[in-house]
C-alpha cells in the first residue's frame, strides 16, 4: 500500500458517483472561529463535520484514486485498530493494524498483518515492510483545525458544479475541498510547484463496524 493517492495534471480530472455520507454525527451547524476582520467570520465551513469525525479517532473512509493499479481503497480506524484494504491487480489486499497484540520484535508497538480473503489466509507484516507508515498521518490532513480560514468559491467540473473550500498553509501547500451540495466528494492537494494529488471519496462515515478489524475465523497463517 502507497501513502499517496496518485497524482494528476491540472485540467486531467475524473469525477465518480458519490452518495450522501452517513456522518454519525447529525446535520448541526457549527461556526469557525476565524478573526473577527474576517469577511467570513462566524459562517460554517462545510468541512468542519469531516474534521470532526477525523479528529475522533473513529471513521470509515472509501476513496477512488488515481492509480489504475490501485482502485478503491477503504481505510478504517477505532481506537488502537486501523484497516487498510485496496484492490490490486485482480487481488483485494487487506492490512490490519492490532495495538493489542504487541509486535515480536518491538513490544512497544502494535502488530501489522495482512489478509488475502481469496486464499483464506494471513501473515504478520516484517517491520521492514510497514516502514513508517502511519494512518494517522494518511489523514491527519482532514483533522485540521476549525479555525482555519477557508476561501470559498465554485467550479464546474465535468458539467456539475461545485461548492469548493480553499486553505493555503504556511508552506504554500494549497488545499481545495469539493462538495455536492454538503457532501464531500472531492480533495486536491496542490504544492507550491503545481503538483496536484486528487482524492475522489465515495463514503466517508463516523460509524465502524468493528468486525472489520478481526482477522476472519478460519484463515490459516502463512508465512509472507
Amino acid at each position: 500500500y502507497r501513502g499517496d493517492v496518485g497524482t494528476t495534471a491540472p485540467n486531467q480530472i475524473t469525477t465518480y458517483p458519490v452518495s450522501e455520507p452517513s456522518t454519525g454525527i447529525g446535520n448541526e451547524s457549527t461556526t469557525n472561529s476565524a478573526p473577527e476582520n474576517n469577511p467570513n467570520a462566524l459562517v460554517p465551513y462545510r468541512i468542519e463535520k469531516y474534521e470532526k469525525i477525523f479528529k475522533s479517532g473513529t471513521y470509515l473512509m472509501e476513496i477512488t484514486t488515481n492509480d489504475p493499479d490501485l482502485g478503491e481503497v477503504v481505510m478504517a480506524m477505532s481506537g488502537n485498530k486501523m484497516l487498510v484494504e485496496a484492490s490490486m491487480e485482480g487481488m483485494t489486499l487487506k492490512m490490519l493494524y492490532d495495538g493489542d497484540q504487541p509486535d515480536k520484535n518491538n513490544p512497544d508497538m502494535g502488530t501489522w498483518y495482512i489478509v488475502i480473503d481469496q486464499i483464506k489466509k494471513y501473515s504478520p507484516m516484517p517491520a521492514d515492510m510497514i516502514g513508517e507508515m502511519n494512518v494517522e498521518e494518511l489523514t491527519k490532513g482532514f483533522a485540521t483545525e476549525s479555525n482555519n480560514i477557508y476561501t470559498k468559491s465554485t467550479e464546474t467540473i465535468n458539467g456539475e458544479q461545485l461548492e469548493v473550500e480553499s486553505n493555503v498553509d504556511e508552506n504554500g501547500n494549497t488545499t481545495k475541498y469539493y462538495f455536492k451540495g454538503d457532501v464531500l466528494v472531492r480533495s486536491d492537494s496542490i504544492s507550491p510547484s503545481g503538483e496536484i494529488s486528487t482524492t475522489e471519496f465515495q463514503e466517508i462515515s463516523g460509524n465502524v463496524d468493528e468486525s472489520i478489524f478481526a482477522i476472519p475465523d478460519g484463515y490459516a497463517e502463512f508465512d509472507i
